[in-house]
């Protein structure tokens, strides 16, 4: 985790492996699988018993059956099965991946077939072939360990990038150069 502008990492010693992470809000929280515990990362010590957790988005604690909790503990609305992927839109609705189906959470309903990738896409979220994050210049896609344009035309950056996501509004890409991690803004600028 890291938070801006400075982008260091921060990376706590944990009493076992980690889990999924998310921020609710400014607070960033980490699943501790072993421990059947959620915990924030920084700023005040909060945590949550929540059991096997599975996933995290910015409003729910995901259990490995679907079963739901907000950060205060409490049961919120959850999936039908173990979400492969979940998602909080701009509209603070959580979608998710499941067996195959892209449910509307809140609303309890699957609303179709799908495989692939989340994406906030407004004030709701669709599904891409590829991880993706939208920008000013369009929809930015990462294939294998290529940054492309939605209409396939190449990004080119300074390493191998292993990861794509937005710190802010800005899109960034995890970079790896001969086993140096960096983080590094995608230049939007380039044609």
């Amino acid at each position: 985790m890291a938070r801006v502008p400075a982008l260091q990492p921060l990376c706590p010693q944990w009493p076992g492996p980690t889990g999924p992470v998310a921020w609710e809000g400014e607070r960033a929280w980490v699943a501790l699988p072993s421990l059947g515990q959620v915990v924030t990362l920084d700023r005040a010590a909060e945590s949550v018993l929540a059991g096997r957790t599975h996933a995290l988005s910015s409003t729910r604690i995901y259990r490995e059956d679907g079963s739901a909790l907000n950060y205060r503990g409490m049961p919120v609305k959850g999936t039908l099965g173990q979400p492969d992927a979940v998602l909080t839109a701009s509209s603070g609705q959580d979608y998710a991946l499941v067996a195959g189906q892209l449910w509307e959470v809140d609303a309890g309903r699957a609303l179709n077939r799908a495989q692939g990738y989340l994406l906030s896409s407004g004030s709701t979220v669709t599904v891409t072939a590829y991880p993706s994050t939208e920008t000013q210049r369009g929809r930015l896609e990462l294939r294998g360990t290529e940054l492309r344009w939605a209409d396939g035309t190449p990004l080119p950056m300074p390493g191998t990038v292993r990861s794509l996501g937005l710190v802010g509004q800005r899109p960034f890409a995890l970079l790896d150069n001969s086993g140096r991690w960096e983080l590094q803004p995608v230049p939007l600028d380039v044609n």
